[in-house]
């Protein structure tokens, strides 16, 4: 009994100082910093990026694979944390409904390959006020993607729900004017949870709740992720 007790915590620290990553949406802003935090890891020993280009990112222990979105349920893939951090704004995408085909139906999509993979750790990027009930197509999109997600039973489910996104050098007028309007509100007092957050903060606080923590599913608020940001592993 001991000798297999012993095994057991054996094959356990392994399993958490080796991990192999699969990552999708790591060509926009939180995947590229997602990316490079894996990447410096000494815990993660390969990250496969599903893309549809490739990226300028060279690196030892990053494999590429570049994917069509419309056909992942041909992908295969094999790893121990995944993460889905992929979305576009209604502007890019045309329309609410290819919106909703990028933000809800590819990360569905790549969940349930990552479930039928056995992945045990499964992280998404999400936003603060998802909620499937919700009038607002943004949050009712988020709200349901959480809720499938959960559904499909992973071992540990990690859901971040960020606030207004801080992306350096965002091109986007109106996007800057409110990170900086809420920043400005914090320091005022508003609460820590309705503040703006730093993609680099989002990028690290996921890494460090796959690698460091084993709750079966858990939810982040901006204040949550600003404390794990600041976890080492």
């Amino acid at each position: 009994m001991v000798k297999n007790r012993f095994a057991n915590f054996i094959l356990f620290l392994q399993s958490k100082t080796e991990m192999k990553a699969i990552v999708i949406g790591g060509t926009g802003a939180t995947g590229a910093y997602l990316l490079q935090e894996l990447l410096a890891s000494d815990r993660i020993t390969s990250v496969t990026a599903l893309t549809r280009r490739a990226i300028s990112v060279d690196h030892p222990r990053l494999n590429q694979q570049i994917v069509d979105f419309e056909q992942l349920e041909d992908v295969s893939i094999s790893g121990d944390l995944a993460f889905s951090c992929l979305g576009t704004t209604r502007k890019a995408a045309g329309s609410k409904k290819a919106q909703w085909r990028v933000d809800h139906d590819y990360q569905l999509a790549f969940a349930r390959m990552a479930r039928k993979a056995n992945v045990p750790v499964f992280t998404l990027m999400s936003s603060m006020g998802s909620d499937k009930n919700s009038a607002l197509f943004y949050s009712r999109m988020k709200g349901t993607l959480e809720e499938a997600i959960i559904h499909l039973d992973f071992d540990h489910t990690y859901i971040f729900r960020p606030g207004m996104l801080e992306r350096p050098g965002s091109d986007r007028l109106m996007e800057r004017w409110v990170v900086s309007l809420m920043k400005g509100m914090r320091r005022l007092g508003m609460p820590q949870k309705y503040g703006p957050s730093h993609i680099s903060i989002v990028a690290k606080a996921m890494v460090a709740a796959s690698l460091n923590h084993d709750d079966t599913l858990k939810m982040f608020d901006v204040a949550d992720i600003n404390t794990l940001a600041q976890e080492k592993y």
